[in-house]
């Protein structure tokens, strides 16, 4: 038996013995697929269990999604963060509306002309919804299948990623690509973790990895980056009046578009900047503190000062009552962090 041949069995032998209860797996429906499989980019499966079942209670098809407001939308799925995948989600459903007539698309493919669908989530869905037999590689499978063979290359450059893409695709052909690629999902969570907590001792592939007999696990796979990310200075500015709080719809273009949010300006001011830049001497201005938010690319470093007595022109921006902010709101989580501060302040 040749080493992918050994491989795909193993894995789906492993499957069959070990695969987690997950509710997106009790379902073929591409619909219900897709959903699972967007929101679990950068979330951990704990986390988008809850949040799968209040999706599918409230838009439970392709054409709810389709007609859903944009509000409302975001507001679903406040709290996952990266809210451009929901935005592309509402895209796509509309064009399968309009193109296959409300029916997903057969292919990986066809798949892959709908916004927000990857060369891995396309595979996904087609091979477990409609078995088409192609290898589903995520970040996961980069780090199984780099320490299966030793590759100490790095997996963040496009031609590495094509090659294991093109082993994992050898191992397909031996087997039902949709239990082989659940199965590197569920190997890749449960023992193939990274860095020091993998449990190679646990993994049926431990005889045949080239990681573990080579004392290289720590080390595979390598992910080399361009770029460290970018740090930005702002000053956030929480307007109140009448226990209203502003908040402003954000552009449709850029970070968090198309989001509510507060106001915010470039630069870290002083109190007595901030008087200057509002040109009023006579609001109160309340320092909130210093927050900080990490995104995949860059980090904001935020002051905020809670602002009084201010009249503000409203344009494109809502007064919401300072304690429904947090509930009837798709704040991003960089925002909630300061309101949530003003509820300690006003507590205390």
């Amino acid at each position: 038996m040749n080493n992918e041949k050994y491989i795909a069995h193993t894995l789906v032998e492993y499957y069959q013995h070990h695969r987690r209860d997950l509710p997106w797996r009790t379902t073929k429906d591409p619909y219900k697929i897709w959903v699972s499989e967007i929101m679990l980019q950068q979330t951990r499966v704990e986390a988008v269990k809850g949040y799968y079942a209040r999706f599918l209670k409230e838009l439970p098809t392709l054409t709810a999604l389709a007609t859903v407001e944009e509000d409302y939308l975001m507001k679903l799925w406040e709290g996952l963060g990266y809210y451009s995948r929901v935005r592309n989600m509402r895209k796509a459903a509309i064009q399968v509306q309009e193109k296959w007539n409300g029916e997903m698309p057969k292919s990986s493919t066809d798949l892959l002309t709908l916004p927000g669908i990857g060369k891995y989530t396309s595979a996904a869905i087609a091979s477990i919804c409609y078995n088409e037999p192609i290898a589903a590689l995520d970040g996961n499978g980069l780090r199984v299948f780099a320490r299966l063979y030793g590759i100490e290359e790095n997996v963040l450059d496009p031609k590495v990623e094509n090659m294991i893409r093109e082993k994992m695709q050898r191992c397909v052909d031996y087997t039902v690509a949709a239990d082989l690629n659940q199965a590197v999902m569920d190997l890749a969570s449960s023992i193939c973790t990274p860095k020091a907590s993998a449990k190679c001792e646990q993994c049926p592939l431990a005889s045949i990895c080239k990681a573990y007999q080579d004392g290289m696990v720590e080390r595979l796979p390598v992910r080399l980056t361009k770029s460290s990310k970018k740090s930005e200075s702002y000053t956030v500015l929480v307007f109140r009046r009448d226990h209203l709080i502003l908040l402003e719809k954000r552009s449709d273009k850029g970070l968090l578009a198309s989001l509510y949010g507060l106001p915010m300006i470039e630069g870290e001011l002083s109190k007595e900047e901030l008087h200057t830049y509002l040109q009023n001497d006579t609001c109160k201005i309340q320092e909130i503190g210093n927050f900080q938010h990490i995104f995949t690319h860059k980090i904001w470093n935020m002051k905020a000062y809670l602002i009084d007595d201010y009249e503000v022109p409203v344009e494109d921006s809502i007064w919401a009552k300072e304690e429904e902010v947090m509930y009837l709101y798709a704040l991003p989580t960089a925002f909630t962090k300061i309101v949530k501060e003003i509820y300690t302040q006003r507590e205390r």
